[in-house]
């Protein structure tokens, strides 16, 4: 089965990234606020997923993109 190339992150609508960081939530169990806080300090390691996430928290940041509090 191929794998499926994920969409380059500059090219997302914001609410395509909503859905995208909603679903990593859901995935790991966390919101992205926790989940920035924990992989800062270390405590999640450097798995790819965990690392597109934090660029797409980046994204959001520069772009202006509002984080749901406890989403």
């Amino acid at each position: 089965m191929a794998k499926k190339i994920p969409t380059k992150i500059i090219d997302l609508t914001d609410e395509e990234l909503a859905r995208q960081l909603a679903e990593l939530e859901t995935r790991h169990g966390m919101t992205s606020l926790e989940f920035l806080t924990r992989y800062n300090s270390g405590e999640l390691g450097d798995d790819l997923e965990f690392i597109r996430w934090s660029g797409l928290l980046r994204m959001a940041a520069k772009t202006g993109f509002q984080l749901q509090a406890g989403a």
